[in-house]
């Protein structure tokens, strides 16, 4: 696994805006914090493209609106497995949403896989390997992050590119593309 990049100052974020612009394909994740409020709190932002992984700490970083261009562009695809409340997190951070979107979990069902699948399981059947999911349940409004933490974190946004190849070329042999495009154009509903 490549080292992920720390993100946490503003001038960090215009540069990570400048190379993620010329990017056709961007991973994102995000962990929040939802026990002990209404609404998710964004705690970090998990990015990939062109083999690098960024963790942008949204408690300390400032305004992640250098990354709105980046994380709107139509040309750009972005791939989120379960989508629904990393968008949500990140449109309640943002007041924008992530688009377009290509969700993974989405895709899975559409191919045939079980509904509802998990990363790590999908990661497992489609590329066959194993990711370690001990922090699932971790306070991510912590700092600092440990580095399990930040390990668990590169892995949810490292093999997005890859996972979104694979189900792409099985969902245009089967002639199903146009069913994940339409449930992933829903997503990006901003009253969710």
């Amino acid at each position: 696994m490549p080292d992920a990049i720390w993100v946490d100052r503003q001038e960090e974020l215009l540069g990570l805006a400048r190379t993620l612009e010329s990017q056709s394909l961007i991973g994102v994740d995000t962990e929040f914090l939802r026990e002990r409020t209404f609404f998710p709190r964004l705690c970090l932002l998990q990015l990939s493209a062109g083999g690098g992984i960024w963790c942008v700490d949204t408690l300390r970083g400032g305004s992640l609106e250098p990354l709105v261009n980046a994380l709107t562009a139509p040309q750009t695809r972005k791939v989120i497995h379960a989508a629904r409340q990393d968008l949500e997190a990140f449109y309640l951070t943002t007041k924008r949403v992530i688009s377009p979107v290509f969700d993974t979990q989405i895709a899975a069902g559409c191919i045939g896989l079980k509904p509802q699948v998990g990363y790590a399981e999908l990661v497992k059947t489609l590329l066959d390997v194993t990711i370690p999911k001990g922090q699932t349940r971790t306070d991510w409004s912590r700092r600092p992050l440990s580095p399990e933490q930040l390990e668990y974190a590169a892995d949810d946004v490292i093999y997005l590119g890859e996972l979104a190849e694979r189900l792409l070329a099985r969902l245009r042999e089967l002639g199903r593309e146009h069913w994940v495009a339409e449930d992933c154009a829903a997503l990006e509903n901003p009253r969710f």
